[in-house]
């Protein structure tokens, strides 16, 4: 992990319902095997009780409790704003809460935010992880400017998109 000796990565996640496992497994990936110093859990009106958590990892864990769930946008957010409201934080991870990272997956992120903020500056550098199952059109080497849905789309759907959509799935668009 030779990128994370320097930065102070906050996780942030939002868990709702019953998924306690999930936050666990999430928690000790990336504490034990990323280098990640802090994690905020917003527990959006979670019905799970996640003081375990708490007992297993002590003060490097803040979990917020929403009293309703408000929806992960919001979750987020309230994560988010918690974890810069830390002195100690350079970096923040946002995670589902049922992602588990693959060992050196941050350390990845890590050299890549660096390579891109040497580029755009820091305000201007954001990375995301791949993943293909998620990620179709990007793993099929789709060009980026028609992998993303443009703004107006509904559910990665637009209108105008239609036309090259049916052109890749024929013979001369492969």
């Amino acid at each position: 992990m030779t990128h994370l000796h320097h930065k102070r990565i906050t996780l942030v996640t939002v868990t709702y319902g019953d998924r306690l496992h999930y936050c666990a497994e999430l928690l000790r990936r990336s504490f034990e095997h990323e280098g990640v110093s802090h994690a905020v859990v917003v527990s959006n009106n979670a019905i799970a009780d996640l003081s375990p958590l708490e007992a297993a990892w002590g003060k490097r864990i803040t979990i917020v409790r929403l009293a309703t769930n408000t929806g992960s946008a919001n979750g987020y957010a309230v994560g988010i704003g918690r974890a810069l409201e830390r002195e100690s934080t350079d970096y923040i991870w946002l995670m589902d809460d049922d992602n588990a990272p693959c060992e050196g997956a941050l350390d990845v992120l890590c050299h890549q935010l660096d390579l891109l903020t040497r580029k755009q500056g820091r305000c201007g550098a954001a990375v995301l992880g791949f993943r293909p199952d998620h990620q179709g059109d990007i793993a099929a080497g789709v060009p980026a400017g028609l992998a993303m849905p443009p703004r107006s789309s509904y559910f990665g759907f637009h209108v105008g998109r239609i036309p090259y959509k049916i052109w890749r799935r024929t013979p001369w668009g492969r």
